[in-house]
């Protein structure tokens, strides 16, 4: 009996440990997907100013989080060349 109540008191310590991970983890996520689109929105903001009109983002079909993030970070990269090419023929 002893050994099952101490096995029980495990398992929930780990359940309550692992639940604590995954909503830091999602929240981390969200962070990331904020700033993620906050960053591409101002830097296609300022090329906008500049006569350079850039593309809205969409997803086509459910996406997770963490993807959405990579789409973001990959068109800010691509608008950062823009940018670099614009602001250097100036």
């Amino acid at each position: 009996m002893k050994k099952l109540m101490a096995l029980t008191a495990a398992t929930i310590a780990t359940a309550s440990m692992t639940t604590t991970v995954l909503a830091a983890d999602d929240q981390n996520v969200v962070g990331d997907l904020r700033d993620a689109r906050a960053s591409y929105e101002a830097l296609s903001t300022q090329l906008e100013l500049m006569g350079y009109e850039a593309q809205d983002v969409n997803f086509n079909g459910p996406v997770t989080m963490g993807q959405k993030v990579e789409v973001y970070e990959e068109r800010h990269d691509q608008l950062q060349e823009v940018y670099n090419e614009l602001s250097a023929a100036q």
